[in-house]
C-alpha cells in the first residue's frame, strides 16, 4: 500500500520540492514532481537554483516515451501521464489521481489558508481509504 507523508507549513513549496528532488537524485530514487502548468518553469527554475555547480537533470512528462523512461525525475501535470515508479510529490491542491500506483506520496503543503483547508481535504481522503499517514512539520525558511 502507497505510503502518505504529509510535509506541512511549507514556505517555498517549490523550492521545498526542488530539495526533494535533489535528494532522490542522489538515492537514485525515482520522483515524480505533479504540478499545474503555471508552476513548470518555476519548478525548472528552483531545480537549477538550488546549486549552480549540480545539475538536478529532470523532464517532463511530455518528452519522448525513451526520455521518460530513464529521467529519474519527471515533472508531470497527471500522474497518468508517467510511468508509475518510486515516489510522487503533489504540488498541487487537488487530490493526486493515479498515486496508488506510487511506491510513496509526499504531500506539500504550502502555508497559506488554501494550500492548508486542501490539505486537511486530502489527509481526511487519505485516512477514509485506509492509507498510512505520516506528518512532517517543516522548519521555518523550508
Amino acid at each position: 500500500m502507497t505510503a502518505v507523508d504529509f510535509h506541512s507549513e511549507v514556505s517555498q513549496p517549490l523550492l521545498y520540492a526542488a530539495r526533494l528532488a535533489r535528494k532522490a537524485m542522489q538515492q537514485q530514487q525515482a520522483l515524480v514532481l505533479l504540478c499545474v502548468a503555471p508552476q513548470v518553469s518555476a519548478l525548472e527554475e528552483a531545480l537549477q537554483a538550488l546549486d549552480k555547480t549540480a545539475v538536478v537533470p529532470a523532464c517532463t512528462s511530455d518528452a519522448p516515451a525513451a526520455v521518460v523512461q530513464r529521467s529519474l525525475i519527471t515533472i508531470a501535470h497527471d500522474a497518468h501521464q508517467v510511468p508509475a515508479r518510486g515516489w510522487l510529490v503533489n504540488l498541487t491542491q487537488s487530490w493526486p489521481d493515479g498515486f496508488e500506483a506510487f511506491e510513496k506520496v509526499i504531500e506539500v503543503i504550502g502555508v497559506d489558508e488554501a494550500a492548508v483547508a486542501s490539505g486537511r481535504q486530502r489527509w481526511q481522503q487519505y485516512k477514509a481509504k485506509g492509507y498510512p499517514l505520516q506528518h512532517r512539520k517543516t522548519p521555518p525558511n523550508a
